[in-house]
């Protein structure tokens, strides 16, 4: 084989291997349009996807941002950030030609540049917040020189080779689409100590299969348009997915209530008014979360009832209400108290034999489970005596 056709074959793999790099390996990790930012380009040179080479992967990042440019503006910490990463001479070059022709877009003091000084990360596991199952992540560092500068920690998730975890949710993710957390700073001094600055991260949003998963978490200090004010760490965790098992319908048990007793205290005063509190105490199963209500009803001993004054259910009769919420599937209701002003008693004067009818009901479906009566005597004045 002659020179020229080893040279044509060894150019043509080349192209081939750039090109099924761009389509298949770092094109899923770098944003499809617009300039790259600088965790674009930092996951791009970290990824292991496709097994390329770190020479092939600074060559077609190289080429993405001579084309479409880059967010950040290169300093001497993101060139060392840069560098850290796997970054040549050429990429770097490139991100210098790219921001150096540009309008800055803040002014930094020379003599007190921002400083980043990193303490710690900690991670609080299995945190349930919005009612989501998940990691809070927890950081401590020091911020010098940037008083009233608004800035973010940002926590992304990635790989232990360093490929990003991807997210279609645009509340936990950045503009690469990775998965990412944020939390605002606004440093109110010359060097502000945050000692617990801390993000949430679902565990639903953890968008890998089934398994055991060693990841990384990248922490940093950005500024609001993305550019890094400093990288502060990477910290490895292990991430346990559980394999998804399909559900299957459980027959609800049907609600009911077992009474245990109810029992009277009388010629009490409640607010100035006088009267009686029928105390019940029964069991409540299968209404958890329900908004319930134990309905005390007075009727006559034989059932007539008996019409109230102020106090009336939606059928005329005398009814007072303990509402509650039962927090468990089998629930003691260890006293639902309902006071009843002797002036609710709408009936003749005299002494005469009555009896409460208590019922547990759910307005909000209709329910209605009886739970049972309890009898007792009353004596109604006549009208000139008062309560």
């Amino acid at each position: 084989m002659t020179i020229r056709k080893i040279l044509v074959k060894l150019f043509c793999s080349s192209v081939f291997a750039l090109i099924l790099l761009a389509s298949v390996g770092l094109q899923g990790v770098l944003a499809q349009n617009g300039p790259l930012s600088l965790a674009e380009v930092l996951t791009g040179l970290q990824s292991q996807s496709g097994g390329f080479s770190l020479s092939e992967k600074n060559s077609f990042i190289t080429g993405e941002i001579n084309k479409r440019g880059v967010t950040f503006r290169l300093s001497e910490e993101i060139e060392s950030e840069l560098r850290r990463a796997g970054a040549g001479t050429a990429l770097v070059s490139a991100v210098r030609i790219k921001t150096s022709s540009a309008t800055p877009t803040r002014v930094v003091n020379p003599n007190a540049p921002p400083i980043v000084e990193f303490d710690k990360i900690w991670v609080d596991y299995n945190v349930v917040e919005k009612n989501q199952k998940g990691m809070r992540v927890h950081a401590k560092f020091t911020l010098k020189n940037l008083k009233d500068e608004p800035l973010k920690l940002t926590v992304r998730v990635q790989k232990e080779n360093g490929d990003p975890l991807k997210t279609s949710n645009t509340e936990y993710a950045n503009k690469g689409g990775q998965l990412a957390v944020f939390s605002s700073l606004k440093p109110g001094y010359i060097s502000a100590i945050f000692q617990d600055q801390s993000v949430f991260i679902p565990y639903s949003e953890f968008n890998i299969t089934p398994g055991q998963h060693e990841l990384k978490l990248d922490a940093d200090i950005i500024y609001p348009d993305g550019d890094m004010v400093k990288h502060l760490t990477l910290y490895p965790f292990t991430f346990t997915k559980p394999v998804s098992t399909p559900t299957t319908s459980v027959p609800t048990s049907p609600a009911s209530v077992k009474l245990e007793k109810i029992w009277f205290t009388f010629n009490e005063k409640v607010n100035g008014v006088t009267g009686m509190t029928v105390h019940t105490k029964t069991n409540v199963y299968n209404l958890k979360d329900k908004p319930i209500q134990v309905a005390v009803g007075v009727e006559t001993e034989s059932g007539t009832k008996i019409e109230g004054v102020n106090m009336r259910s939606s059928t005329g009769q005398l009814t007072g209400y303990y509402n509650i919420v039962p927090k468990f599937d089998s629930t003691i209701l260890n006293d639902a108290r309902v006071f009843i002003p002797y002036s609710e008693i709408n009936i003749p004067g005299g002494v005469h034999n009555l009896r409460v009818h208590v019922d547990v009901i759910d307005p909000a479906t209709n329910l209605n489970l009886h739970v049972g009566y309890e009898n007792f005597r009353f004596t109604k004045p006549n009208p000139r005596e008062v309560y």
